[in-house]
């Protein structure tokens, strides 16, 4: 028997009750300006169906109404779904009109302005309908079946259907003439696609070769997960050289990625670009065939215009901009130097802006990969030798680090997943979250130098450094990825201080990003370090903590090569601790009952412990920090900005942010 899950209404969990203290600094701290609004909407976000909420009759912003006035734009009654999704603001109903500038890349301008397929609340606790309306799974979660909502227009005016999806699939993954690379999880683990059929014009059908009992959580995932899946198939077709002989393919495969930056792109988000201005600026206006209304029935967005600066630039810039009054919102990127905040709390005042702290859901500040896959058998046998990454990490003071390099703020961390996942519910898993940042960050030396000499690596020549056992010389090489502030850098200069001092040779590679992903990925130093990663739960960035993926920023790259390609290619993790999480993990992760599936992930997670420290980091719990000025309305002040797979801003609903005249 299949169940239909429908979500007719859904109510948010606090944040504060799922331990977004774990963002929260314990460093200095000043009065945090924040919002005088008080909630009418009682946690409620975002609902499948207005008429569900009581509200039937709609209307639209003055500059919208002024263009049906004149002839130039169909009513509003024809422009939107005769039973709207409907938003609850998170403060107050909002008032039209008015232009905002922001600065960020393109990639940031996509994560605030997109519309996946299903779509995170705003606390992150739960996937909730957006463009799917409701959906079915199987018993044992080896199909699902989407109802897509009725009457979504493209901004064009042109019905959002079922083919747009098909399209994608149909045309894009599976035509040897594109071949776009679908998302992982669109695979079962021996690499077969799942299977897709087109049931009617609002019915998609999925199966799967292993249950999938997440899929809809992976659909939320990221700008450029389910958001970049509905194409606007009767546009993109002229771009398609199936449908349309001696087209340009490379033409279709950039809109597809990057759609904000084509004014010609039909899309479904709040705002539709006007001027692209490549390296400079995004000028995108409300979209008049926008599919969402407010409590009271008015087409959303409540913003006219939205203006992004989007030119690269120093973090120092990008502060003097806000200060100086040039920009009016700074939510991603977010401040990183923490040199700057003191300066960006002292002028909030008097420039008239607010400064919003918010959780980086992070794994911690520098973050210290040991490549496992080294090709040096000797490298490899150091770096899988427990007692060895036991004293490497009880060798460095962290507290340095944090008072030195962080300024004081966060606290003294190692590797650790924030205890917000549905896997540290249990009694067990919350007990489990609390110890796990605090494994082997005790700052030791004696207790550093027994461990080494345990682990067999010790000054054999008498020359102050520790050798392998055959005599050569250790020298542990971390490739350090430079940083905008700097922190990277600094940091990995006091953990060679505190490596050195217990007669562990260090040297540093300080290299750019694409350098450093390709050694990274290759496991060609001993160490990769970086400045910090999020992830949460089961599948938010889960390639920190289980060596599923091959990226750069992973656990172990060449393990999940190896798993991605069934052995084929890559490292064999077999009879190591890589391949016990990821077994955990993997069966965790196809499984429909959800107790085992969360038992499963916590097994997965205490291995970092048992064997552990399998990562390291250094600090943790430093706040991601924003600004707003002060008239910008509805924006929240607790969130959770990483990982990218949660696309903050857009899972905090900027169409119903608005400026207070």
């Amino acid at each position: 028997m299949s169940k239909r899950i429908g979500f007719i209404f859904m109510f948010a969990v606090i944040i504060t009750a799922i331990g977004f203290a774990n963002g929260q600094s314990e460093g200095p701290q000043e009065t945090k300006a924040v919002l005088d609004e008080i909630s009418e909407f009682d946690g409620r976000q975002q609902e499948p169906s207005a008429a569900a909420a009581g509200v039937t009759e709609f209307s639209e912003a003055p500059m919208l109404a002024e263009l049906v006035a004149a002839g130039k734009l169909p009513s509003l009654e024809d422009r939107i779904p005769s039973d709207p999704v409907i938003v609850f603001p998170v403060n107050r109903i909002g008032e039209y009109g008015g232009s905002v500038s922001r600065q960020g890349g393109g990639g940031e301008w996509r994560m605030f302005n997109h519309e996946p397929l299903t779509r995170w609340c705003r606390d992150f606790t739960d996937e909730i309908p957006n463009i799917v309306e409701s959906w079915e799974f199987n018993s044992d979660a080896t199909e699902c079946t989407y109802y897509l909502k009725k009457g979504i227009r493209w901004s064009d005016g042109e019905p959002y259907t079922a083919n747009d999806f098909m399209f994608y699939w149909n045309d894009m993954v599976l035509d040897d003439l594109i071949s776009i690379t679908p998302s992982s999880y669109m695979r079962s683990a021996d690499g077969q696609l799942m299977t897709v059929t087109m049931i009617d014009d609002y019915t998609i059908h999925f199966e799967f070769g292993e249950p999938k009992p997440l899929f809809n959580r992976y659909m939320t995932r990221g700008s450029r997960g389910s958001a970049i899946m509905s194409m606007p198939s009767h546009y993109l077709k002229q771009f398609h050289p199936r449908f349309t002989p001696g087209a340009n393919a490379n033409e279709l495969i950039d809109r597809h990625l990057s759609a904000f930056e084509y004014t010609d792109m039909p899309v479904l988000t709040a705002w539709v670009t006007k001027i692209y201005e490549p390296g400079q600026r995004i000028v995108a206006e409300r979209n008049p065939y926008y599919w969402k209304v407010d409590p009271q029935g008015r087409q959303l967005p409540y913003i006219d215009t939205i203006v992004s600066d989007i030119s690269n630039s120093e973090s120092e810039i990008d502060l003097l901009r806000v200060i100086n009054g040039d920009v009016d919102l700074n939510l991603r990127p977010n401040f990183g130097n923490l040199n700057d905040i003191p300066v960006l709390r002292e002028n909030a005042e008097k420039k008239d802006y607010r400064v919003i702290e918010y959780s980086r859901g992070d794994i911690g500040k520098g973050l210290i990969i040991p490549k496992y896959a080294n090709k040096d058998p000797m490298i490899r046998d150091m770096l899988f030798n427990q007692k060895f990454r036991q004293g490497i990490s009880h060798a460095i003071n962290r507290e340095r680090v944090r008072q030195v390099v962080l300024k004081g703020f966060g606290k003294v961390q190692n590797f650790a997943l924030p205890g917000i996942g549905p896997q540290f519910s249990s009694p067990e898993g919350r007990e489990f979250a609390e110890e796990w940042p605090k494994a082997f960050t005790e700052y030791d030396i004696d207790l550093a130098n027994n461990l080494l000499d345990e682990a067999g690596y010790v000054d054999l020549n008498g020359n102050g450094w520790r050798q392998y056992p055959d005599g050569s010389q250790i020298d542990l090489m971390i490739d350090v990825q430079q940083s905008s502030g700097g922190d990277t850098e600094a940091m990995a200069e006091l953990v060679k201080q505190d490596w050195e001092a217990v007669g562990l040779m260090t040297s540093l590679n300080v290299i750019a990003g694409t350098l450093w992903a390709a050694r990274s990925e290759n496991a060609d130093p001993v160490f990769s370090m970086r400045e910090d990663g999020s992830a949460s739960g089961l599948i938010i960035a889960e390639g920190h903590w289980v060596p599923s993926l091959y990226e750069a920023w992973t656990l172990a790259p060449l393990a999940g090569l190896w798993y991605q390609t069934n052995g084929e290619r890559g490292f064999d993790p077999r009879g190591t601790f890589l391949d016990d999480i990821n077994r955990n993990y993997t069966q965790a992760i196809i499984s429909a009952d959800e107790d085992q599936r969360n038992k499963l992930a916590l097994e997965a997670a205490k291995i970092h412990v048992d064997e552990g420290p399998i990562l390291l980091t250094l600090v943790g719990g430093i706040p991601a920090f924003s600004a707003a000025k002060n008239n910008i309305k509805n924006i929240p002040n607790e969130a959770s900005v990483g990982s990218w797979h949660l696309s903050f801003p857009g899972a905090i609903n900027p169409e119903q942010f608005y400026l207070e005249k």
